[in-house]
Formats: C-alpha cells, structure tokens, sequence
C-alpha cells in the first residue's frame, strides 16, 4: 500500500508507543527461558500497602501492551495510579521473552511451545518471582482471554495460596473452547454473533508452518485500518469502540507471532470435575460482542467454578453501558477505563486476608574486622548473624564507590534483612570509619587485598555486591580467588560498572571530589554543592544525613569523611586517558572469566556506563542478567533505592535458591 507523506506522518505519530512502566524484570523459568515482567509503582502518596500486588497476564496472541497503551493509559497505569503494585508479564515466545540474539530466536521458535509449558513453568515463576521481589505472600491475578485460562486452569490444578483473588476478562475454560455452536446457542437480540473457532480457523496454518505469524499481518492490518470494515475487525476488538490511535498502536505493538504447537494443543480436557474445585474468589467479565470468548462460554465458566464469593458481568449496551464490548475491546475500549476498569479495582481492592507477611525489623550492629596486613575495615551488619555463621542463611557484602561510605547502602542493606540475607555493608580503607592507609595506598590492588583478607574472615561465602570502585574490587578478586581454584563469593552484582567505561563521566566524578579540598562552611553549603552536581534530586530539607559522609572538623569547616590521599592517585588533573585500553582488556578478559551467577544494574541515565558498555559486558558474559533501571544516573542506589533493593533482593533470592551454604573454603574460620 503507498501511503502519501502526510499519510506517513499520521501512521508513525499514531503507532508512537510510550509505555509507562518503571521497570523491566527478565525472570528465568525452570526450563531455562527468560520471562519479562514490567513494574508499574504507583506515587508514595497514594500507594495501598495493605494491598497485594497485582499481575496482569496477557492472551495468546497479544503482548502486555493490552494493559498500557501508552501516554499513561490502560488498566495497568490505571491500577497503579490507584496505589497498587503492579505487574504485566509477557510469557514465553513474545517482546523481551524471547532470546536478544536471532539465533537464540530461531532455536526458541523451532523448538516451539505449548500451552503446558505455560501451566508448568511460565506461571510459577511469575508467582515466584513476584512474592519474593515485592515481599507479600499473595498476589491478585487479572488474566485477558488465555491469560484468564491459564490462572483457572492452575487454579483448579492445585490450590494455590499464593492467589488472592482473580479476574477473568473474555475467559472461559479450557475445555468449552473445545465444543462448537449449537443452534440457539448465541441471542442476536442481545448483540451476540456466532463464536469464531480459531483452533478451526488457524488449522491450516498450524499444519504448514511452525509459527502463526500474526505479527506482520496485524502491523498490515494497523496501516489499513481506517480503511478496513468493522467486521473484518470483529474477531480482535468492536471497532465501534476503540480510537483509531489505540487501534494503531494495538494492533503494530500488541500482537505477536504464536508457536503452532501450542495452538495445536490449545484446546486442553482437563478433569471434568476441575473446575469444581476451584475456590479463589473471582469476577468473570464478558463482553457482548465477543466473537472468541461469548458471553454464554464465560458465564458457564461462572456457572461451574466451586468458589464461594464469584461474580459475572457482562458488558454490553442491553446492560446499560455507552457501547458494546468485543474481545480486545473491554481493556482497549474507549469507554473501557470509566467502566471496566473501576469495578476491577474495585473488586481487587475488597481484603481478605492479610496482604502481605512482615518479617520483623532485622538486628544491627556495627563491626570491625582486623586484617593481617594493619588495616581495619568497619561495616554496618544488618540481620541474623547466628543464622549466617550457622549457614543457615546467605551473607551479603556491599562495597560502595569511591567518596563513598557504607551508608550509601543503608536502605539496601535493611531490605536484604528482611528479605532473610545477612548483609555488611563495609566502608573501604580510606573511607568513612575505615583505616586510613598511611602511605595513601589507594590503587586497585590495594582494595583487592583487603576484601580477599576480609573474605578469610568469615566463615562461609557471601554474595558481592558493589557498585563503581566497589565493582571493580569485585571483579577484581572474584578472578584471583577463581584463578586459586575457588569462588571468591557465591554470586556477584555490578552496580553501574563495566569493563568499558565513559571517560567523560569518570572525570565528572574526580573533579566532583576534587573540587572542595577546604570543605564547606555549614552544612547547607555542603547541600547546595551537591545538588550542583545531581540536579536531578530533590534537595533534602533536613541536611543531618549529611553528616555520614561529611565530618566537622576543629576548624569549624565540613569535609568529605574520606582519606584527602585518596586524590594523589585519583587527580583529574593527572588522570591518564591512554590507560584506558589497557584497563579494559584486562577488565573485559575477568568479565569473559566469571562463572558465578551475576547481575548488571545500569542507571539508564548514567554518563559512566553507556548502553555499548552494557551490551559488551554481556556479549562476554553471557550468563549475566541485567536491568536497566530509569530515573537512575551513576549514583543507582541512591537515585532509585526502592527499585535498586526490590532488583537485588529478586537476583539473590533465586542465585541463592540452593542454600544451604557452598563448603567454606579451607583457611577460613568455621
């Protein structure tokens, strides 16, 4: 078809799709495919704790896409603007839930996928990963079409506790999908039309090719469709009842290509009694002009679930709505957010049940360890330190970056307690409470000594995780202990640090702690130098925070609580750029070398680590996970502590999965 420019110009503003999640998660399966799950966090001021979070699970051919159509539009915006937490996930096969290489892709696609991968693997682990990523015990469950399926059908597998309540949107179970229209089976009085098979219908391609390859024919659909019938539409949405921009950006962004195994096996006859079963409380939505899932196939759905509190509702005009609903139509619809969505966040806000387990506020102390070679590290300790030396529970070390202290990690450190890990976060030599090195002893080999002395002290391995001069510590003796014959740590994370890192941004950063050698006057001087320098965050009203990276000295003035030695070895002014090539090569060969489970948490805004230097972190390590988190520069930790926590916690809950402790290594104390 050719499109005039003008033409042209109205397609691309109108498929320009802005989803408005904070966060992009990749969670692994337990056969080895990653799913992508996307974080939507609803304003401090209106977020309801006492609530569970919410997933929002897509249907067969769509993407998470059906819950955000962009501009802060769609029910998953909509839930988190009403305080809660929520979560669209995209299963297997589809957007981020597909290998990034075209090779990884084309294996996945040969392989193909069915709809008992989904059942077995792809739903637990979203279960999983969002209780122990957010904390609480349960979780509420909106399912569009298959998406609504798969949590009934799971649902009435095993009763799962983990599912508070559910809704279903153009759902029914598996097994009435199975049986085609009787006569009088549809009311053309009430807007019904006859169901349109699509097992029947996709028949013929399932049996030629190995992919349904509805993608491209949707994208056609979506240059043409202001000038397609509704009724070629019909199957997908009522087109009566969607803006032609939503209706653009649907059907480029929305749709998916579809394994033909799993559609040759979509039709599933799971116990007849199943449903029976089935007890979580649930709101069954239908819509009248839903051609794959009518209203009669939901409402037998409703009919035969064995749960005590359910619900149905139909949507169409007859029942005193604006419009009739299609398929698509009752989450993209332009009536859908003043009347499908509020009766959602109605029934999901009704409790139970306690939303969500509290452990109890986690112990601290502060400790020292003495090294044999005259320094001595001190470190915020934060949980259960019997459990840890015991092995019952995992240990954590935080390394913060340069001009830094430990209490750059405060909030991390409090979350991994809670989350049941033992966390130090430490102040390196030349930093905070930490030994002063006499000679100004401040190069990278000087930090690796002491975290391999520090590691010999303690009785069982503990995870790393470090961020910039931290990171590169990490890295560091990581390969040294590898080299040895064993693990310096049981997993490793890399906060905003990469073999290959920006010149300019590192030089910002020396200049930056460079730049006060005399300190600061008061305090607010202090704050005001600072938000110079991040512009980006608010500046605090109350500045005693301040006051665990700045010392009062007897002159009366502020300075930085690190070693001013420290800049002999990092002057700016000295800074030699030429060493750069080298530091990389041999960065990148201890990148290539890592074996432990790992993780790459970039500040998407960060001026030290470019997206080139993530993606050549990767490609050497290709067994690392990575998040990206927006809102974050340099400083991750600090910019988007809540986020930063929530992607660590998650990372190590499941690299930890199997413990008890690995064996300690000889020559440490147990």
């Amino acid at each position: 078809m050719h499109l005039a420019p003008t033409q042209r110009r109205s397609l691309f503003a109108e498929i320009k799709h802005r989803p408005s999640h904070r966060l992009k998660h990749r969670v692994a399966t337990g056969d080895g495919w990653h799913i992508a799950l996307y974080e939507y966090s609803p304003e401090k001021s209106v977020a309801r704790s006492e609530l569970p979070p919410v997933v929002l699970c897509h249907g067969a051919f769509s993407r998470f896409h059906i819950y955000d159509w962009g501009g802060g539009e769609g029910l998953a915006p909509y839930l988190a603007e009403q305080g809660r937490r929520v979560f669209a996930v995209e299963l297997r096969g589809r957007g981020d839930s597909l290998a990034r290489s075209p090779r990884g892709r084309k294996r996945q696609y040969e392989r193909g996928w069915t709809i008992d991968d989904l059942l077995s693997q792809d739903v637990p682990a979203t279960l999983d990963f969002v209780t122990r990523h957010t904390g609480a015990s349960q979780v509420d469950w909106v399912g569009h079409s298959m998406g609504g399926m798969l949590i009934l059908a799971h649902l009435s597998q095993e009763d799962d506790p983990r599912v508070r309540r559910v809704v279903t949107v153009g759902s029914a179970d598996f097994r009435f999908l199975g049986e085609n229209d009787e006569a009088g089976s549809h009311d053309p009085r009430r807007g019904e039309r006859r169901r349109v098979d699509l097992a029947q219908l996709m028949s013929p391609i399932t049996r030629r090719l190995g992919v349904i390859p509805a993608r491209p024919f949707m994208r056609g659909l979506a240059i043409a469709a202001p000038l397609v019938p509704a009724k070629y539409k019909a199957t997908a949405y009522h087109a009566p009842n969607v803006e032609r921009g939503v209706e653009r950006r649907y059907l480029w962004h929305g749709f998916t290509n579809v394994s033909s195994r799993k559609f040759r096996e979509f039709i599933r006859l799971p116990e007849p009694d199943g449903l029976s079963r089935y007890q979580h409380p649930t709101l069954f939505i239908a819509g009248n002009r839903d051609l794959l899932v009518p209203p009669r196939l939901v409402k037998r759905t409703f009919e035969g679930a064995g749960s005590a509190d359910k619900r149905y509702l139909l949507f169409s005009k007859a029942e005193g709505h604006r419009e009739d609903y299609g398929h698509g139509d009752l989450l993209i619809g332009r009536h859908a957010p003043v009347e499908v969505f509020p009766p959602i966040a109605d029934f999901l806000s009704e409790i139970q049940a306690p939303a969500s387990s509290r452990r109890s506020a986690a112990a601290h102390e502060v400790r020292s360890f003495a090294l044999p070679h005259g320094i001595t590290l001190v470190g915020d300790a934060h949980g259960d330190r019997g459990a840890y030396e015991s092995g019952s529970i995992p240990g954590v070390l935080l390394l913060h970056g340069g001009g830094q202290t430990r209490h750059a990690w405060g909030g991390s450190a409090r979350a991994l307690a809670r989350a049941g890990f033992y966390a130090i976060a430490l102040d390196l030599r030349g930093h905070g409470d930490s030994s002063f090195a006499p000679n100004g002893e401040y190069h990278t080999d000087h930090f690796v000594q002491d975290l391999r002395a520090l590691l010999r002290l303690l009785p069982h391995k503990p995870a790393l995780i470090g961020a910039s001069l931290g990171g590169i510590t990490s890295l560091a003796t990581q390969d040294l202990e590898a080299a040895r014959g064993d693990d310096a740590c049981s997993a490793i994370v890399l906060v905003d640090i990469t073999p290959k890192m920006e010149v300019d941004g590192i030089r910002r950063i020396l200049e930056f702690m460079d730049a006060r050698p005399d300190g600061f006057a008061n305090l607010e001087e202090a704050a005001d130098f600072i938000a110079e320098f991040l512009p980006h965050r608010r500046r605090p009203s109350n500045l005693n925070g301040l006051k665990k990276n700045l010392r009062q000295h007897p002159d009366g003035r502020w300075r930085w609580h690190w070693d001013p030695k420290l800049m002999r070895t990092w002057d700016p002014n000295t800074f030699d750029p030429t060493e750069g090539p080298r530091i990389h090569a041999e960065r990148l060969e201890q990148a290539r070398r890592l074996t432990v489970p790992a993780l790459l948490i970039r500040g998407k805004q960060s001026d030290v680590v470019s997206e080139a230097g993530a993606r050549e972190f990767l490609e050497a390590c290709p067994h690392a996970e990575f998040v990206d988190l927006t809102g974050a520069t340099h400083m991750v930790a600090g910019d988007v502590n809540d986020h930063f926590s929530a992607a660590v916690v998650d990372f190590l809950g499941r690299a930890t999965a199997h413990w008890p402790k690995r064996p300690t290594r000889p020559g440490r104390r147990s």
